[in-house]
């Protein structure tokens, strides 16, 4: 969930407290503020489904790599040395059961590699356990090169998960903007002469936008406008005057 996401989250919730402390107010207002309210719920729950799907990924991709590491040093590497034994006399056998750069390949490399050992272990189970394999070995690797093989699928769903989310915030966020405009013109009607409420309006409906301009363009386009009903901002009697210009020299 972005900043500007938890930033209109809080505007919600501060928009609640505004009404709630001034009951009685038309149905258009309400009806409003409880949309904000579905949205502000809506946003919470595909923030956490953002959130679990990221980490869902990143766990798959660090039990890949846990994975790698488990078949290379404690089953591949270690039966290379009792194959190393085995076959000491026929330097064509002991290559079967060799592996180069297992934790630096691609995931294709190294899982065609590694089911290539395997067949080759077991066409050669027998002489194997003669030299002290566990006879588990060959089940034990299948099942781990199984395991890998299906994580890249989990990484893909976990991101899956993640995008499906962000474009659904993406939709609701801009629909709360929307409301929010619409319940901004709204209230600044209905509180037109009373400009004490106004002016708090104009603080609780404002947007903290963080520094650095983070915001998006749908953001930017449906945010509130700034109040510009001051003179200054419509460049009235309020307005800044024009510097005097220094009298002429003598």
């Amino acid at each position: 969930m972005t900043s500007v996401v938890q930033s209109l989250i809080r505007v919600i919730l501060g928009l609640k407290g505004f009404f709630a402390a001034r009951p009685g107010m038309p149905a258009g207002i309400l009806a409003a503020v409880a949309r904000l309210s579905n949205f502000a719920e809506a946003m919470r729950a595909l923030g956490e489904t953002q959130t679990t799907g990221e980490a869902r990924s990143m766990k798959a991709v660090s039990r890949a790599e846990e994975v790698r590491r488990y078949i290379w040093f404690c089953i591949i590497q270690p039966l290379g040395l009792i194959a190393a034994d085995a076959f000491a006399d026929d330097p064509s056998r002991k290559v079967e059961f060799r592996m180069t750069r297992a934790l630096h390949s691609s995931k294709e490399s190294f899982l065609a590699r590694a089911r290539a050992i395997l067949a080759a272990i077991r066409a050669a189970e027998a002489i194997l356990l003669e030299y002290g394999m566990d006879p588990g070995l060959p089940a034990l690797l299948e099942a781990k090169l199984n395991e890998f093989a299906a994580l890249p699928e989990e990484v893909t769903d976990g991101r899956r998960t993640r995008s499906g989310a962000t474009d659904s915030l993406d939709t609701v966020t801009k629909q709360a903007l929307n409301t929010l405009r619409r319940l901004d013109g709204l209230v600044r009607h209905h509180f037109r002469d009373d400009p004490a409420t106004l002016a708090e309006w104009a603080s609780v409906r404002n947007i903290p936008w963080p520094s650095g301009g983070t915001r998006t363009k749908a953001a930017k386009a449906q945010a509130p406008a700034a109040d510009d009903t001051t003179p200054r901002g419509r460049g009235g009697a309020g307005a800044a005057a024009p510097a005097p210009r220094p009298p002429p020299a003598p």
